[in-house]
């Protein structure tokens, strides 16, 4: 089944990116202690999600209309790309926001 959104798929991931980055400047927390660890887990993060969404999108589990997102890049849409590094970015900001206050 397709849901029809009011809001705009990209429009949801770059609110929920802006809220996290303004969290995560506010907090002052910091989630990486090196650059390559960001690196690291960023691809990781991207290689496994890339091999689940594809997974799923060639099997017709999740379907995007072309209509619907900006573009793809091979089968999967940029917005699936996106939600890798933004999810990822909002679950750390998040959990070292809370640790820090606990």
């Amino acid at each position: 089944m397709i849901y029809d959104f009011h809001m705009p798929y990209i429009s949801i991931l770059l609110t929920l990116l802006l809220l996290t980055f303004l969290a995560h400047k506010i907090s002052g927390v910091q989630i990486y202690r090196k650059k390559s660890q960001m690196i690291a887990v960023n691809l990781f993060l991207l290689i496994v999600g890339v091999i689940w969404d594809s997974y799923a999108i060639r099997n017709q589990h999740w379907i995007f209309p072309d209509e619907k997102v900006i573009g793809h890049i091979g089968i999967m849409p940029v917005e699936e790309y996106m939600f890798i590094f933004i999810i990822t970015y909002f679950i750390l900001v998040t959990y070292h926001v809370v640790m820090k206050k606990i």
